[in-house]
């Protein structure tokens, strides 16, 4: 009866989940509706024609007189008549945003000056007026009635600005998309090599419409996305599509692939991270361009025309100088010594012509042949315009391993600037830009319409972007000592800069020491990375009213500097100050010398006097208070607090956004502030009338329990204590009788961690008070505020409704919850009863029978537990900025609680998500972001490490989590050496000058990562460095001292104890190398370091190998001079790493630009929809989003990229999940086929896109560029490019070996996919590799007892079918059975069909072994019949009918068993000539493998004579 009963909860339950679904339901509804009308709110886009006037035809005859003609190049013919460029423009788009797109079209390239016309009234040709540059193009485009919109371009005289510009983009293509400057910020900066693994594809035509790609030429676009769209578009795609196969039976891969002769996994040489190629294609056209020597024009020549004189040398040798003038560009007879600007009558080839690149191209015939424009497609090998072309808005990414560039002389290069800004005298030059002016301006632009706030956020990104270059070169020249501090009578340490209206400080606490009571130079470095991001918060947050500074944080060469715009009026405020004590000295000088005779008088003028005076003070207050005053927070400290209701306004905005509590904080006399934020957040009356938000650093609470247990805390280790979790749940498993096995083989493992003792744990506490941690500015993350905050929020919810149900109850609006009473002693029986649902309690609300308690916001503190500064000797310790810690306060306990929520919630589900595999970083930086993203700081890597140790041998779906633990364990304790590592090497850098910065590092590195080729390396002091002077802290590091310094540096900073065999045995040199080269901005040359012997043999053996590898496209083997030359460098090192290896040093920059809010609204808004079931909508919204992306981040942008990856996993998982309809005709499939091939080529195209991106944004090797690899590798087999594909997992194995190494779990996946791809092309040998070497990384991860390993086991036993190995298929089939049976037990579907297949495979192995047995008895009696009688017959006339009907094989394994028996030697005896069918499977396996030893077995299992241990 009980059985039958129903609780109130079980009938309850049905409700509950109807009223959510209807909820849902309508939630979804609206979100449809809101994002279709967004979606139809959406600005059209123009299909847009610009015709470009005719070319002159002069500069064909170059071409043909050479012979060559470039690639692409029009003919003669066509040359004289006008081009069209068709591109796509959106209405808010400017006609300079249009010019761009002229410059970099192909028909378009040449023309310099020139103005957009509309189509005149007869619609024949371009009207007389002239288009301003800063009209839209709505307002031109949208009167023209015709559905094909034109616009043309008409040549125009040149203005001094317009001539300048030409000659930089002549320039810039004359010498290559992207010359090697040595004023960059790096080596190779922006460098792409996705190009070199496989050539871009074709460009295509996939925006034209069917019915008029004939006809219409092909369009140019602005937008990579807007080239993506076309959906349902026919056009030629990108790749042609393999042809459908007559048979069955895949294509066989071509015979040399990416993965031909695979053997193992072999780490490859650094000298390989990057192609030896690159760069190479772009050929310079010109030996030489440059301003003359002639510059300026005098008076009256310029009064002619004449603006510039340019001097230039052909590859041909001749040298020219050419007149620039305001109808264009001609030669003239200048040389050197004399000055004749008159045109040259005796080069017919050098008369006057409207561009330079005509000019240049009628003079020299080698110039056409290696002209290669950033858009041209005639590069050798093919190159991507996106690889190439500059990235105008954001700082490239910089390579750690480089080549010394070679430096060659360009005259131009100086003069740059001034082709850019004009300036001839000191008086022209023009003043710096006013960065807070702009800033704000931008800020305070209307953002009502879709318009506005568009062109808003991209004027945002565009000075943000300005801002970051110019910072990070401003503190490029302090460091190198080209700017004046402006206080340079005080210590080196204080030294302020200010150039070009940015404001430079150094990130230590010498200056104004107000962070001595939280750990002096260590805060403040942290202080100054936690302002930067309460910065990005509060741009998030983007209150109208409210200024913030632009701001930039830069480190290099070992010192870390804060660069910010600067607010009007502050540097001179000591002036005005100056000035009103000057004015009220004088009054009262006025005052004592007045005549005061008469007391009538005295009175009178008493009374005028003192009313003056009330007036001069109000109006010296007021000034004083518009002069950059600190109007809300501390002023110089919490002793003094002022507060502002204007202000308090932002505030409370910023508060409630950020969950901060409203708290009174005491100033120095006692009295109570109100305050919002914390006492140190200022808020600022400056001098241009504006409000600014200042010290943003402590927007969250303080992580109290970080404080309070861990500053002095034990430290972790390998060990685990008592407290551990895994130890428990094992124990625990263990006497309940489940996961026995796992229980033991945890106690059994050799590299399980040990348990510690008491003695090991008084050690670590020992050591913990011995290594205290560096400060206590301890703030918790914003991602751990909002995750509290959301889950006390439900929590209270949840506790909210159950409130109100039991007050229904009580006052009888509900009915008491019961079960079901069944008849007994004449009571009659009572049904069961539930209890009230929410959707009761929620319909009791709204009829007002019922009210919900009030639900309190959850609000923490910013002040609670904020240390107090010590009172200085003598002073007494005031109430200013008292500690706030009662806990009876809800906001002060929420930060406790908020605390706690990240060591007992955050961290134990990021190790459950490492179980699960949704995180596996590969590297530090990956690490660094998922910690970050779920909002744990990097300071509890010490217990993210013993949490995920405690964890080991927790079990999931795909079997022990030991291989993915450990996997991770590897990347945190990397981290914390690296990070400890960083902070050592930056101490030793900083102050350093220039001339050390090469030897400190690469002593550092030798004394770090070279002690295996050379134990006591000697430091190599600078050549400026004399006899006498003290030695450089640097120089005096030794291995021993190193190592105990970052022993103790992780000790104090991640409170972990690294084990003593670390250095010997743990350290990943070459990972660690790399880490530290990124991330502490160091260009190191590319080179194979020796880290050890082993190594130093393993690269000069595989170098050859892997220099012709197919995934570096060609073959690049090395000559024996080159091996004996390289082979005598490495020999003549004593060290792995000399002064010269250092190639430069790079600055790393962290700004406070926002994210566009409108982009990510668009892009989210199709996500979601895409989730709930609304594809079209969802992919429309996205593609609007990327769009939206590149116009406001222009497209060679990280964002960009992100957006791009993200639209196409989208759009092709639509792709897939898009069913054929039932009713569907022929002709119909057909063309739905078609248009499926032109969204898949799309995707690929945008895939490719992100790569390259990512690649110069980001950098090759960079954890998102590689999974941006992974789809793009996955998405060309999906599409039918094999070989393609397998050059793209190729790579992902190459920079994978660059970043981890050899062992990660997500290798194991790729080792699967790629034998999965090479056995559908029937490359079967290369599959099987493959599949052996996802079996051994299963088996090191997983175990032989994982679900996992059992299933890719099954697929090693078919992938040995295809090559003939039956005896090592029925081995791993069984080896798979017996996995099966581990996880899943012996009555699972998956465990019977393993069976089965073993059961089949085994009797046809039976059946094929006994026939390869029959021949050779069969041979033994023949070659007995052969010794007697000399004339036998040698033939072997018949085959094993039983090999023949084997049918699960490959026809040709009876073949192989014959031609195995014919190599059998004379003397091998038969076996049993009959085995039974019903023979046990072992039975079986022992007679296929010929021995009689015990096969199988749960402990141990073998395959291809290997044990494989279950670990």
């Amino acid at each position: 009866m009980a059985q039958d009963t129903v609780s109130p909860e079980q009938q309850q339950q049905p409700q509950r989940a109807a009223a959510e679904q209807v909820e849902q339901q309508q939630q979804q509804a609206e979100a449809a509706q809101e994002q279709q009308v967004q979606l139809e709110e959406l600005p059209p886009q123009y299909q847009l024609t610009i015709i470009v006037p005719p070319r002159p035809t002069h500069s064909e005859p170059a071409l043909q007189a050479n012979g060559k003609s470039r690639k692409g190049a029009p003919a003669a013919a066509a040359l004289s008549e006008p081009r069209k460029i068709s591109i796509l423009t959106l209405p808010n788009e400017t006609f300079l945003d249009l010019r761009q797109a002229v410059h970099e079209s192909p028909d378009g390239h040449w023309i310099g000056a020139f103005s957009f016309r509309d189509v005149n009234a007869e619609g024949t040709g371009p009207a007389k007026e002239k288009l301003s540059d800063f009209v839209e193009v709505a307002d031109v485009l949208g009167k023209q009635e015709r559905a094909d919109k034109v616009l043309y371009v008409v040549l125009e005289n040149y203005t001094d600005i317009e001539a300048r510009h030409h000659v930089i983009r002549f320039r810039e293509s004359a010498f290559g998309p992207a010359p090697y400057d040595p004023n960059g910020l790096g080596v190779e900066a922006g460098l792409s090599i996705l190009d070199y693994i496989h050539p871009p594809p074709p460009p295509d035509a996939t925006a034209q419409p069917e019915e008029a790609a004939a006809a219409a030429p092909e369009p140019e676009t602005k937008s990579v996305a807007a080239k993506g769209k076309g959906k349902g578009k026919k056009a030629a795609p990108e790749h042609e599509p393999e042809p459908e196969p007559e048979s069955t039976e895949p294509a066989p891969a071509p015979a040399n692939h990416a993965f031909s002769g695979w053997k193992s996994w072999t780490s490859r040489p650094l000298s390989t991270t990057l192609p030896k190629e690159r760069g190479r294609e772009l050929k310079t056209s010109l030996r030489s361009l440059a301003l003359s020597a002639w510059n300026p024009p005098p008076p009256p020549l310029r009064l002619k025309g004449h603006l510039h004189y340019l001097v230039l040398s052909t590859l041909e040798g001749e040298t020219y100088h050419v007149t620039s003038s305001t109808r264009g560009f001609f030669v003239n007879r200048s040389t050197s010594q004399t000055f004749d600007p008159s045109p040259r009558a005796d080069i017919p080839a050098g008369q006057l012509t409207h561009s330079l690149f005509d000019l240049v191209a009628r003079l020299s015939p080698l110039f056409v042949v290696r002209f290669s424009p950033t858009f041209s497609d005639a590069l050798d090998p093919p190159r991507d315009p996106f690889s190439i072309v500059p990235v105008p808005q954001a700082i490239p990414a910089r390579p750690w391993l480089v080549t010394t560039p070679s430096h060659n002389a360009d005259a131009i290069r100086t003069q740059t600037a001034y082709l850019l800004t004009g300036p001839t005298s000191l008086e022209s030059l023009e003043g710096a830009r006013d960065w807070n002016d702009e800033l704000q301006s931008i800020r305070e632009s209307p953002r009502d319409t879709y318009q506005e706030r568009l062109l808003r956020e991209r004027l945002f990104a565009k000075i943000y972007a300005d801002f970051a270059l110019a910072a990070v070169r401003g503190v490029m020249s302090i460091v190198r000592g080209e700017i004046q501090p402006l206080n340079p009578a005080e210590d080196s340490k204080t030294f302020l800069y200010l150039h070009a209206n940015i404001f430079y400080s150094p990130s230590s606490d010498a200056s104004n020491q107000i962070f001595t009571h939280l750990g002096g130079d260590e805060a403040a470095h942290v202080s100054v990375g936690k302002d930067i991001a309460g910065i990005r918060m509060l741009n998030s947050l983007d209150l109208p009213g409210l200024a913030l500074l632009a701001s930039v944080v830069v480190d290099y060469a070992g010192e870390r500097w804060f660069a910010q715009s600067v607010i009007p009026g502050l540097l001179r405020r000591h002036e005005v100050e100056a000035a009103l004590e000057a004015k009220a000295k004088k009054a009262a000088v006025a005052k004592s010398e007045a005549n005061v005779d008469a007391s009538k008088a005295e009175e009178e003028n008493g009374e005028k006097e003192t009313e003056e005076e009330k007036e001069d003070e109000e109006e010296e207050k007021a000034k004083e208070k518009l002069i950059n005053q600190v109007i809300y927070g501390s002023v110089e400290g919490p002793e003094e607090i002022r507060t502002d209701k204007r202000f308090g306004e932002f505030a409370e905005e910023i508060a409630r956004a950020y969950h901060l509590a409203q708290h009174p904080v005491k100033d120095a006399n006692g009295k109570a502030h109100e305050l919002w934020t914390s006492v140190e957040l200022k808020g600022l009356h400056g001098g241009d009338g504006r409000r600014y938000a200042l010290e943003t650093a402590r927007l969250n609470p303080m992580d109290v329990l970080f404080l309070e247990t861990d500053l002095e805390g034990r430290l972790y280790d390998d060990k685990l204590g008592p407290e551990s979790a895994a130890v428990t749940k094992a124990s625990e498993a263990a006497a309940e009788g489940e996961e026995k096995e796992n229980a033991e083989e945890a106690q059994n493992d050799p590299t399980a961690p040990a348990k510690a003792t008491e003695e090991d744990l008084e050690a670590v506490k020992a050591a913990g008070k011995a290594h205290p941690y560096p400060h206590k500015f301890l703030l918790l993350r914003p991602e751990a505020v909002e995750a509290w905050v959301e889950t006390e929020s439900k929590t209270r919810a949840r506790k909210a409704v159950e409130e109100a149900k039991a007050a229904g109850i009580a006052s009888g609006l509900f009915e008491a919850p019961r079960e079901a009473v069944e008849a007994k002693d004449g009571e009659e029986a009572k049904p069961a009863v539930p209890g009230p649902s929410s959707a009761d309690v929620e319909r009791a609300i709204n009829e007002g029978k019922l009210s919900l308690p009030k639900l309190e916001p959850v609000l923490l503190n910013p002040d609670a537990f904020v240390p107090l500064p010590l009172p200085k000797e003598g002073e007494k310790q005031t109430s200013a900025g008292e500690t706030t810690a009662d806990e009876s306060d809800p906001a002060v306990k929420a930060v406790r609680d908020a605390s706690n929520f990240v060591r007992n919630t955050l961290i134990p589900i990021l190790i459950l998500d490492v179980i699960q595999g949704s995180v596996s970083p590969a590297d530090g930086a990956a690490l660094t972001f998922a910690l970050h993203q779920r909002g744990i700081n990097m300071r509890y890597l010490g217990l993210v490490y013993y949490s995920a140790n405690s964890q080991r041998h927790r079990g999931s779906l795909l079997g022990p989590a030991r291989g993915s633990i450990d996997a991770f364990k590897t990347v945190v304790l990397q981290e914390m050496v690296f990070r400890a590592s960083k902070r050592i090497l930056r101490s030793l850098l900083s102050g350093a000058p220039q001339t050390h910065l090469q030897p400190a590092i690469s002593h550092f590195l030798n004394c770090l990562l070279g002690t295996s080729i050379e134990p006591r390396p000697t430091a190599v002091l600078p050549d400026d460095f004399e006899e006498g002077e003290p030695t450089p802290a640097w120089a005096e590091l030794t291995p021993e001292s190193l190592r105990e310094r970052i022993t103790t540096e992780v000790a104090r900073r991640f409170r972990f104890q690294l084990a003593a065999d670390y250095f010997e045995k743990q350290t990943k040199k070459p990972q660690l190398l790399r880490e530290i080269a990124l991330r502490v901005g160091v260009q190191l040359e590319l080179r194979d370091y020796r880290f050890d012997e082993s190594s130093a043999v393993a690269a000069v053996s595989e170098d050859e190998d892997r220099a012709a590898s197919p995934a570096n496209g060609v073959s690049k083997k090395k000559t024996k001079k080159q091996k004996r030359a390289e082979a005598a460098e490495a020999k003549a090192r004593s060290t792995t790493f000399i002064p010269d290896d250092i190639v430069s040093i790079v600055p790393l920059v962290k700004d406070s630009a926002p994210k566009s809010a409108l982009a990510e609204e668009t892009y989210e808004h199709g996500r979601a929809a895409i989730q709930q079931g609304q594809r079209d909508v969802g992919v429309e919204l996205m593609f609007e989003g990327v769009n939206l992306f590149e116009q406001i981040y222009t497209p060679l942008h990280a964002e960009v990229a992100r957006a791009f990856n993200g639209y196409v996993v989208a759009r092709h998982n639509v792709l897939r999940m898009t069913a054929a309809p039932a009713d569907e005709t022929p002709e119909a499939a057909t063309e739905r086929e078609a248009s499926e091939r032109v969204e898949m080529e799309q995707c690929l195209r945008l895939a490719r896109n992100a790569v390259v991106i990512a690649e110069r944004t980001l950098g090759v090797d960079h954890n998102e560029t590689l999974s941006y690899v992974h789809n793009l590798a996955f998405l060309e087999a999906t599409a039918g490019n094999v070989e393609v594909a397998l050059k793209y997992f190729r790579y992902a194995f190459e920079l994978w070996d660059t970043v981890y190494g050899p062992g990660h779990p997500e290798c194991f996946h790729l080792f699967q996919t790629v034998a999965s791809i090479l056995q559908g092309t029937r490359r079967y040998q290369d599959a099987l590799q493959l599949f052996l070497a996802a079996r051994d990384a299963a088996l090191e991860l997983y175990g032989p007892q994982a679900f996992i390993t059992a299933a890719l086991l099954q697929k090693v036993a078919e992938s040995y079918i295809t090559v003939n190995d039956l005896k090592s298929a029925v081995v791993a089939a069984k080896e798979s059975w017996s996995g099966f049976v581990d996880a899943l037990g012996k009555d699972s579907a998956e465990a019977k069909e393993a069976e089965a297949f073993l059961g089949n495979l085994t009797k046809a192995a039976v059946q094929v072994a006994k026939s390869h047995q029959d021949l050779i008895a069969r041979q033994t009696r023949q070659n007995a019949l052969r010794a007697r009688n000399p004339k036998y017959p040698t033939s072997l006339a018949g085959r094993s009918a039983a090999a023949k009907s084997a049918g699960v094989f490959p026809p040709s394994t009876a073949a192989a068993a014959a031609a195995a028996a014919e190599s059998a030697p004379a003397s091998a005896q038969t076996s049993e000539s009959v085995i039974r069918g019903d023979e046990d499977v072992d039975a079986l396996v022992k007679y296929i493998q010929g021995t009689t030893a015990r096969v199988g077995g749960k402990k141990a299992v073998r395959a291809n004579g290997k044990k494989l241990s279950r670990k």
